[in-house]
């Protein structure tokens, strides 16, 4: 064979190899967005989130049987200090539930949440901690409050799920679903306020308020450098300053 044969059968190879190659690289980089994968009920949910992490990978892609669950006191370990508050309480022997050895993901991580919490507010033993449960069908919700004396407001805390969907939610992610911000609230508050508030932050909400419709904000806020809770109503504007003692 003449060498220039030799040459062309060796670039006609060349040739070959690089294209194959380039084509198992472009399958290789191709984008997983774009690679359709089917939702298998049977992939196991994450570990349970710790305070601060969004509920939004644990919750379950369907409605579960809810009909046991349910708010219960339980007494916690809170920096060497014995406190009870509600807990969610649910039935691990749902076959639902079989999956994730009877856990249910979103429940167990609000559990979470609220020991994680209170252990950043709940540090003096004279502290007097309230707690407020809400079966206001579809929701299932609580609310905690640690304030240094009477009358006097400290913070709160709260936890909310909706049964209907088995869905948990936070502060971060109701705010994500309405548009709203720390910020933003912190303006609506102000501008329904007769007095001027200082310090204003929303760390809790509840569902299904007055008519059953509304979503109540709880505000904590100081007027005249003494701090207090109040509610706002998203839907009506609406603001009103709540008794530390009995919130509700």
């Amino acid at each position: 064979m003449s060498r220039f044969k030799i040459l062309a059968a060796l670039m006609i190879a060349l040739m070959l190899v690089s294209a194959c190659s380039n084509k198992k690289d472009a399958e290789q980089n191709e984008p997983e967005a774009l690679v359709e994968r089917p939702v298998s009920s049977s992939d196991a949910p994450p570990p349970v989130p710790s305070e601060g992490l969004s509920t939004e990978h644990v919750n379950t892609p369907v409605p579960l049987d809810d009909s046991a669950t349910k708010l219960e006191p339980t007494t916690l370990d809170i920096n060497g200090l014995s406190v009870e508050i509600p807990n969610f309480v649910y039935d691990h022997d749902n076959p639902q539930l079989e999956r994730t050895d009877g856990v249910n993901h979103a429940l167990s991580g609000l559990n979470l949440m609220a020991k994680n919490e209170m252990g950043k507010i709940y540090t003096d033993p004279n502290a007097i901690v309230k707690s407020y449960t809400f079966d206001n069908a579809p929701y299932l919700q609580f609310v905690v409050t640690v304030n240094p004396g009477p009358g006097v407001a400290g913070d709160l805390i709260s936890k909310n799920y909706d049964l209907d969907v088995s869905r948990a939610m936070i502060i971060d992610e109701l705010f994500m679903q309405l548009d709203l911000s720390q910020e933003i609230v912190a303006e609506k508050v102000q501008a329904a306020s007769t007095e001027e508030l200082q310090d204003i932050e929303c760390p809790g909400f509840l569902w299904g308020q007055g008519d059953g419709t509304q979503t109540a904000l709880l505000i904590e806020a100081s007027t005249a450098g003494e701090k207090g809770f109040f509610q706002y109503i998203l839907e009506s504007g609406e603001l009103s300053k709540l008794d530390p003692d009995t919130l509700f």
